[in-house]
């Protein structure tokens, strides 16, 4: 009889605490780590793609098996867009009849070497290069795990994924600032194709990891409005929220991105929208209404302690630098040209490199090469056509509404309401990241970005709930 009571108590205490949550984030939680431990690069040479994209696609079966309907009911405009986007690349996959595919623009030069060797022209399908065509197709694993992943974790804690996030925000800061650290020759660096000297954490590009960073500032500040059942509680993650900060904008600058200051920037301004300021003064008593102002100071502050110190590469970057002299600048106007002559149905995903070089001018020769158009609006247009794009702005279109809906809903606030605005802020630094870099074709960074998406769509729920404080009773 007591063996059976021990069993029975053990069971609903692991069904009632904190077993549960992470039980209901077990399939996140490993896709999660997955996507950190190799998928901080989507270049076709990097080994660790050869472990991930097999794991991610076993754990989204999983996921699918596991997840109901129901629960993807408010996230199916952002499955339906991903849906819609990786049956494009498929179709650019399907072989097409000669007398069709010598049609499309931009095929003169496969056409003229067909003639030249005098042979039967083959079937080809409408992508220029269909091999990466197919590795783009896997890249669809990380963003579909990390929708399915956050609707099955909805039936644990809210703060369980916060958890894991930060954790994982924290890590990558820390070891920004050992590779820095330890120079160029450091062994911390997990990608061979990286920025040495700089400051990646466990991605390979330096703009990557200070636009990750960025979206710690609104995660953060959605963690201090976790339930509590005190104001000292709340007022403690306040302080620790600062805390955070404190990690993440010398991490920023130990990047070297100048974009990534203008993304911090941003994401503190995000942070600072996603509650009423009057909740600061609330939870903070009579100096709640400085912590806005202790935030800002912070940054100024540690900014001119990192400048002063020379490890401000940013803006040694900005000193030195010429932005006329910029590639992605200097290159914008021949890609857009570039991309024009593969309208309206587009060169094929991944083939940017491989198009590029075919007719890369002469004074653009250089023993570097240009991989991406540094422009992930110019780039989908040429890679995808109309279609692609087409869908950009759907997505874009989306994203706006819902954050209206959002942040002008007359129901009364809760959590669900800030989880919904962090999402929001952090597809916006994400959005503007890719209008100078191409963030989102890192497994990571696409994992992060449909999390997003799918906390964009609590917006939609009606939550009733005082300020970030649980009912006593």
């Amino acid at each position: 009889m007591k063996q059976h009571l021990k069993h029975r108590t053990t069971r609903s205490w692991a069904e009632s605490g904190a077993l549960a949550g992470w039980r209901h984030h077990l399939l996140f939680f490993m896709a999660f780590i997955v996507v950190i431990l190799g998928g901080g690069s989507n270049r076709v040479e990097v080994a660790s793609l050869i472990y991930v994209r097999p794991l991610l696609a076993l754990l989204l079966v999983a996921m699918a098996l596991s997840v109901d309907r129901a629960e993807m009911a408010d996230k199916k405009w952002p499955l339906a867009l991903l849906l819609a986007a990786f049956a494009l690349v498929v179709v650019q996959l399907v072989p097409l009849p000669p007398s069709l595919w010598e049609k499309l623009p931009g095929r003169s030069l496969d056409i003229a070497v067909d003639r030249a060797l005098g042979g039967a022209a083959p079937w080809r399908p409408l992508s220029l290069t269909p091999d990466l065509t197919l590795q783009s197709a896997f890249w669809f694993t990380a963003p579909a795990c990390a929708l399915l992943g956050v609707a099955i974790a909805e039936r644990g804690k809210p703060q369980t994924m916060l958890h894991i996030v930060i954790g994982f925000m924290v890590c990558s800061a820390v070891l920004g600032g050992l590779q820095v650290s330890q120079g160029t020759d450091s062994g911390l660096y997990l990608y061979n194709r990286t920025y040495p000297g700089f400051g990646v954490g466990f991605l390979a590009n330096r703009n990557h990891e200070a636009a990750l960073l960025a979206c710690g500032f609104p995660i953060l500040r959605l963690w201090s409005l976790l339930p509590a059942r005190s104001f000292a509680i709340q007022r403690g993650r306040l302080l620790a929220m600062l805390g955070g900060w404190i990690i993440f904008i010398p991490a920023i600058l130990l990047t070297g991105s100048r974009a990534g200051l203008v993304l911090a920037v941003v994401g503190m301004a995000c942070a600072f929208v996603i509650a009423p300021l009057s909740d600061f003064r609330k939870i903070g008593g009579q100096w709640g209404k400085y912590l806005p102002i202790a935030g800002i100071g912070i940054f100024l502050l540690t900014v001119v302690i990192v400048t002063v110190a020379g490890r401000s590469f940013a803006f040694s970057r900005l000193i030195e630098n010429n932005a006329a002299d910029d590639l992605r600048i200097t290159y914008s106007s021949f890609i857009l040209k570039l991309a024009n002559q593969y309208l309206p149905f587009g060169s094929g995903f991944g083939s940017f490199d491989t198009i590029f070089r075919q007719a890369e001018p002469d004074r653009y020769l250089k023993p570097t090469y240009f991989n991406h158009a540094h422009n992930e609006y110019i780039e989908i247009l040429m890679n995808g056509g109309i279609v692609a794009i087409f869908l950009v702005v759907v997505g874009v279109i989306y994203w706006g509404v819902t954050g209206y809906r959002t942040f002008f809903s007359k129901s009364e606030k809760g959590f669900s309401i800030w989880q919904a605005r962090t999402g929001w802020a952090i597809i916006l630094i994400f959005l503007l990241e890719s209008v100078v870099d191409y963030p989102l074709r890192t497994p990571l960074l696409a994992f992060v970005f449909a999390m997003a998406a799918a906390w964009m769509s609590y917006g939609k729920q009606r939550v009733v709930g005082d300020f970030g404080l649980q009912s006593r009773d």
